[in-house]
């Protein structure tokens, strides 16, 4: 199970907020505003540290990397995994004035190519073993919403809030909304010629997205009372918000000259 305790999701104190309408984040999860803020330099990009600096890294580039669950179970090890600890062992026993992982790890990949099947064996078998356990680790996981309490973790226990009229229509447009040739239009293109025509367009015609953001509020509001254990497994069996509209024609965008 993951290691969420009782302790991690405790109500706010002095906040005005109903007993049990937020969770707080544990601080081991780290917030996105907590997250380093890449600044740009005159010789580069920077990483700004910022206050619990946790989750939220950047890479080299200055791109953010996806937050990872510390409960969820860690990927298998590879057969190369498994004969560069062994590797690793040996040559630092015969070479102990190595410092760092490069070369050692250069050489084991030199020393693995060089390896025929039958050498490989038993590192194959050691990657097949702690494949199969990670896959049941991985589908018990799953199976208890883990997934699913992280994101609400993040999210001060809160479900995503649901989307407005327009939304639901920008929804509708991305599915339907195509080129001559099939393929769906660029994201620029797409949201412009959605708010042109989401501007012209009358009450009544409105009238279908105001119904599905009225009953989108109130399974927000009926979902955000219900306990932790219950709304992780209510988000888990499936989608929060559904646009089910469905209309007899799709607009086809005019092919140009």
């Amino acid at each position: 199970m993951p290691p969420y305790k009782q302790a991690d999701m405790v109500e706010p104190s002095g906040s005005g907020e109903k007993a049990g309408s937020r969770l707080e984040v544990p601080s081991s999860l780290g917030t996105r505003k907590a997250a380093a803020v890449p600044v740009r330099t005159k010789s580069g990009l920077k990483r700004k540290p910022g206050p619990g600096r946790i989750c939220n890294k950047f890479t080299k580039t200055g791109r953010m990397r996806q937050c990872r669950d510390p409960a969820a179970p860690k990927r298998a090890r590879t057969a190369f995994n498994f004969f560069l600890r062994d590797f690793r062992k040996t040559y630092l026993a015969e070479h102990p004035e190595t410092t760092g992982v490069i070369e050692v790890t250069k050489k084991a990949a030199a020393a693995w190519r060089s390896m025929t099947k039958e050498d490989k064996k038993d590192y194959d078998a050691m990657a097949l073993v702690e494949k199969a356990d990670y896959v049941r680790r991985k589908a018990e996981y799953v199976k208890n919403a883990g997934p699913e309490k992280f994101r609400l973790l993040r999210n001060n226990g809160r479900p995503k809030r649901p989307p407005t009229s327009y939304f639901h229509f920008l929804a509708f447009m991305r599915k339907t909304l195509r080129k001559p040739d099939g393929s769906p239009l660029e994201v620029k293109e797409l949201s412009k010629k959605a708010g042109e025509k989401w501007r012209q367009m009358t009450p009544e015609e409105k009238e279908p997205y105001e119904t599905l953001t009225a009953e989108a509020k109130a399974k927000f509001e009926m979902l955000r009372k219900l306990p932790f254990e219950e709304l992780a497994f209510a988000l888990k069996n499936g989608s929060l918000y559904c646009n089910d509209l469905t209309f007899p024609e799709a607009p086809v965008m005019p092919q140009k000259e």
